[in-house]
């Protein structure tokens, strides 16, 4: 069995969100930029921190184990195959959470505390309508990749702007114009963003 309490900022229990138990994962990562620094190769801006396991929205389509959270902000899962995997917690007018979770004989609960914000995902296409895996997408200075389906998820937490700066470009390939404008975050997942060929 697997379970935890989802809570507010406050120390509130959060009622109705969804937890999503997905498959261990290593490789998915995300970094926020320096503002101004670049790196030792003055390629890029440095990054601050070390990156991190990249949030992934939760969709019905990948059809991984979900539950509610109750009026207490409990949630459980049972008949869990001992092991490890990836907790991901969304609550409406909060930025989703995640983190890797080991099964073990006496598992430990897992409790997550959200902050005010939202989920962002959106998805990068070529001029012909095909998902383009592996782009590097910077919403203002958080970055991110495309999966294999060309989506990027992002977790926004405090005041979320309604307008970010957007950067869409691949490195250590040409294959691609790099993609750099302003846009509204509610456009993002209204429709795919279009990268033109070089």
């Amino acid at each position: 069995m697997l379970t935890g309490r989802v809570f507010d900022e406050e120390g509130n229990p959060i009622a109705n969100a969804t937890v999503e138990r997905g498959p261990n994962r290593y490789v998915a990562k995300d970094w926020l930029e320096h503002a101004t620094e670049l790196d030792s190769w003055k390629a890029a801006p440095q990054i601050v921190g070390n990156p991190k396991l990249a949030v992934r929205s939760i969709q019905p389509a990948n059809d991984y184990p979900t539950v509610r959270t109750d009026a207490q902000g409990r949630f459980h899962f049972d008949d869990v195959d001992l092991g490890e995997y990836v907790l991901t917690v969304e609550a409406d007018h909060d930025a989703p959470q995640h983190r890797h979770v080991k099964v073990e004989m006496q598992p430990q609960a897992q409790d997550f505390a959200l902050q005010p914000g939202q989920r962002l995902h959106g998805q990068v296409v070529d001029s012909k309508g095909q998902p383009i895996s592996g782009m590097c997408v910077v919403l203002d200075r958080q970055h991110c990749h495309t999966n294999r389906n060309g989506y990027f998820h992002l977790s926004v937490a405090a005041s979320v702007p309604k307008q970010v700066a957007l950067r869409i470009f691949k490195r250590y390939t040409g294959g691609y114009k790099m993609l750099e404008t302003t846009v509204a975050l509610s456009q993002l997942e209204r429709q795919p963003i279009t990268l033109k060929n070089r």
